[in-house]
């Protein structure tokens, strides 16, 4: 709620709520019994039509539908590498600009998803 709140991922954070079909609330042992009521409720306005589900530790209990197929489970046949990288402090300006832009030209192969947020000298990019 607090990235929500804060706007932090704009206008990605909304369509990735609008346009899902199922959303998941995780980690909900780790906050009150109030706050997955309080998601909740935001993700219904923002995306009535959603299946809201409740998760602790990523396991989730899926609804008896779902065994009558109203879940169906998508499988992809693309190959794919994920990378994460984190850095405390503040990143270079020039060495940021040139990720992206060496990220644009394809220097880094085919990306098909790329997001991140930039601590950066004297602002923050995502």
């Amino acid at each position: 709620m607090e990235d929500y709140e804060s706007d932090i991922y704009g206008r990605f954070f909304y369509d990735q709520i609008t346009n899902s079909d199922i959303l998941i609330i995780n980690k909900c042992d780790l906050v009150s019994q109030e706050e997955p009521l309080r998601i909740t409720a935001v993700l219904k306005e923002r995306n009535p039509a959603a299946i809201i589900l409740q998760g602790v530790h990523g396991s989730i209990d899926l609804p008896e539908n779902a065994a009558r197929g109203a879940f169906t489970p998508v499988h992809s046949h693309l190959e794919f590498d994920s990378f994460s990288w984190r850095k405390d402090g503040r990143v270079d300006t020039s060495q940021t600009r040139s990720l992206f832009e060496g990220l644009a030209e394809g220097r880094f192969g085919r990306i098909i998803r790329s997001k991140g947020l930039f601590n950066l000298s004297g602002s923050s990019i995502r």
